[in-house]
């Protein structure tokens, strides 16, 4: 890493994380949502991404008009909003003493340092299990959302909910470790009739199915676009999950990890997503039984999502961001 200062008076944002086949783009999906807030309530900032991207990665940055960095540089008046499994202790201590103001996403209490000027954690209860002195944003209140789907969790609260299923949406996340979306499809096959499913994969699978109607979408900008019509939509173990409860579309995930396992059985237990267990382990039996359980009860989500999720969480976080 090299970091050269130089002396800058205009408040600047760099969002630290990597996006690729192997990481995913979960931690850049969040920091974009942030990076789009905070240039709206901010008075013009600079804002940059930097880390290691894949082509798919960088499209996306520079879809919101959003500029790669090639190194770390001008300390002065500067926030990075560190997003990755993958820092250790003395990088961030290197990049605080260069300069840097640093709010660090901590999803596994990784990074609880007493040297970090924000800590952030919007997983469902974190403030029960996440310990700090820090000056921190923990719990849903502060989760990240684009604001596409602002707009649409509002459009969803003025209507009457939808209990008939027409269309289901699956995506297991920017990459299916396990290529669990094919099993997903055949079992959604055998529990539907008549009815559309759109796969997100960028992959492109070959599918069979036989009772419905399938698209598979290789590549989009805004995922959201596919949130507004859909009535039912399948997971990964990521942010998705948390995506679909606060537009209020009924959702199950299906863990690639344990840790997302993990936080998937804490949603579960408060009736934000259905537990359709770990991807590494699913077959289409297990599936078939696990959605047509899920189906029966699916409306006891809805109440859950309008009490538990703030439509101003990402705004809340942006706030608390650029106080730093």
């Amino acid at each position: 890493m090299k970091i050269s200062i130089t002396m800058r008076t205009k408040a600047k944002y760099i969002f630290y994380c990597n996006a690729s086949k192997s990481t995913g783009l979960g931690h850049l999906s969040r920091s974009l949502n942030i990076a789009r807030q905070i240039s709206v309530l901010s008075n013009s900032p600079k804002v940059y991404f930097y880390g290691n991207y894949d082509l798919f990665a960088e499209q996306k940055i520079s879809f919101y008009s959003f500029k790669v960095l090639k190194e770390l540089r001008d300390a002065e008046n500067t926030t990075i909003i560190c997003d990755s499994y993958d820092f250790s202790q003395q990088h961030l201590l290197n990049l605080k003493r260069a300069g840097f103001k640093l709010c660090v996403i901590d999803d596994f209490n990784q990074y609880n340092f007493d040297f970090v000027n924000l800590l952030i954690n919007f997983r469902l209860n974190a403030d029960s299990f996440y310990q700090t002195a820090n000056p921190s944003c923990l719990g849903v209140n502060y989760f990240s959302f684009s604001p596409e789907l602002v707009a649409l969790r509002g459009e969803k609260l003025a209507l009457p909910y939808k209990n008939e299923i027409e269309k289901v949406l699956i995506f297991i996340g920017g990459y299916d470790a396990f290529g669990v979306g094919v099993k997903v499809i055949a079992a959604l096959d055998q529990v539907f009739t008549g009815i559309d499913f759109t796969l997100i994969d960028k992959q492109k699978p070959q599918l069979n199915v036989e009772n419905n109607k399938v698209e598979i979408v290789g590549f989009t900008e805004d995922i959201s676009s596919y949130f507004t019509d859909s009535d039912l939509i399948i997971s990964g173990g990521g942010l998705t999950k948390y995506e679909a409860g606060f537009c209020l579309i009924p959702n199950c995930s299906i863990s690639q990890t344990r840790e997302q396992h993990q936080d998937t059985l804490e949603l579960a237990k408060n009736n934000l997503t259905y537990d359709l267990g770990l991807a590494e382990d699913a077959s289409v039996d297990k599936l078939n039984q696990g959605i047509a359980s899920f189906i029966k009860q699916k409306t006891k989500q809805v109440n859950s999502f309008v009490e538990t999720y703030n439509t101003y969480s990402t705004r809340n976080l942006a706030l608390e961001i650029m106080k730093v």
